[in-house]
């Protein structure tokens, strides 16, 4: 009886053993990831690309690398280059599958026509993430095209250098008809002034553009509703533009262009040195230039979900200034709350449309509001022109509260104690 329970007790560890032998081995047998070399693997990019498999990582060593990459649909590789001061691709980088690209220079042709875009990112690269590069010369920097996303996959720019050097400059990052899109912590230069710093064309949706510098653009964000096909429903949505700082803008600097566009904030940043008599640092308008209110396209919905909160504007034409053409679908679509406007020469906020735009809370800082405005809550304070100077009502309350602390501390210290 012993001897058959001990018999048992071992052939159930043998078979436990061998289970596990089997898992192990199978583990250690199953595919994995490779580190593919270049040019100690493969001469170039393409043929790395070429041989890998997905999961791959290329790492691509310090050099010139001058030849059009592309990465095939379903191929999720990550591409990492020895440094943008060692590494330098010249010519256009597509990515067809959600693909990792940091460590590089990218840039596209230095000669006439200018037509490569460095990077393109296509309907099947949605989930792709673009950082720690230096991106230049292209007719476009990014190009996303179609790449639509998820809210657990986000399409990613950041913590990039994007510098445009006037061979095309119509759109440092452009986004087309995309959902899921995040543009972040990168640093935007033109080396020429004028261009376009982020264009959102085609109801592009979705998208964050976060904690950028922006200088020396003449647009900074361009958002267009002008896709066809959407006459009911908003060809925009849940757009973001916050806390970002934009200087020395040689047109207007947030330019919102058609009707059919929804829920768009725009969030804490800081606007100053816009050049122009006429130019706004906000501008809603149904049209282009010079056209402005001569509508895009026919639209049967209006505007609605604006949010212009917590900016600085200083040093412009106007702060915000709505054409009129602009659908408004009820007095609070846009609503101006708590921003500080400094020597706007012209007016805070300018709308000429007869439904209202709703303003609470700002500081004017000696500017003047012209056309329907609902004001509330909004002292007219010095103008002042800085972003460092302490508003009227703010230094009142805190020279109030300081007085009335002193005096109850001298109440306690005046008063018997038992």
């Amino acid at each position: 009886m012993l001897k058959s329970k001990i018999q048992r007790i071992l052939a159930f560890s043998s078979a436990a053993a061998i289970a596990t032998g089997g898992l192990v081995l199978g583990t250690a047998t199953a595919a994995s990831a490779a580190t593919i070399a270049v040019p100690g693997d493969y001469a170039t990019i393409q043929l790395a690309v070429n041989a890998a498999t997905p999961g791959d990582t290329i790492n691509v060593a310090a050099g010139s690398y001058t030849e059009n990459v592309n990465i095939p649909a379903a191929k999720n590789l990550t591409l990492t280059g020895a440094g943008s001061a060692t590494t330098t691709v010249t010519g256009r980088l597509t990515l067809g599958a959600a693909t990792t690209v940091s460590g590089f220079t990218l840039q596209g042709q230095t000669a006439a026509p200018y037509a490569q875009d460095p990077i393109w990112i296509t309907s099947t690269g949605a989930g792709s993430i673009v950082e720690n590069n230096v991106i230049q010369n292209g007719l476009r920097g990014v190009y996303i095209d179609h790449a639509v996303g998820t809210s657990a996959s986000h399409t990613i720019v950041r913590n990039n250098t994007i510098s445009e050097a006037g061979f095309g400059n119509t759109g440092a990052v452009w986004i087309a008809s995309s959902d899921y899109v995040d543009v972040l912590n990168n640093v935007f230069a033109n080396t020429t002034a004028g261009g376009v710093g982020v264009n959102l064309v085609g109801g592009s949706s979705n998208v964050l553009i976060d904690h950028n510098s922006f200088d020396n653009f003449g647009n900074v964000m361009v958002l267009i509703a002008n896709s066809s096909g959407f006459p009911s429903t908003p060809q925009g949505h849940d757009v973001t533009f916050s806390n970002n700082t934009i200087t020395n803008s040689t047109g207007t600097p947030l330019y919102i262009g058609g009707n059919n566009l929804k829920d768009v904030s725009i969030l804490n940043n800081s606007i100053t040195d816009t050049a122009g008599a006429s130019t706004a640092a906000i501008f809603i308008t149904p049209g282009y230039s010079p056209s402005y209110d001569q509508w895009l396209e026919p639209s049967n919905r209006p505007l609605e979900g604006f949010v212009i909160e917590g900016n600085l504007v200083d040093n412009a034409a106007y702060g915000v200034n709505v054409r009129s053409g602009s659908q408004l679908a009820t007095s609070d679509a846009v609503q101006i709350i708590e921003n500080r406007f400094c020597t706007v020469n012209v007016a805070a906020i300018n709308n000429t449309n007869t439904t209202s735009l709703l303003a609470i809370d700002n500081d004017f800082c000696g500017s003047t509001t012209i056309g329907p405005v609902e004001i509330r809550n909004t002292p007219v304070l010095a103008n002042t022109g800085t972003q460092d100077a302490l508003p009227l009502g703010l230094g009142a309350f805190a020279v109030l509260l300081l007085g009335s602390a002193l005096v109850f501390w001298r109440k306690r210290t005046s008063t018997p104690r038992p």
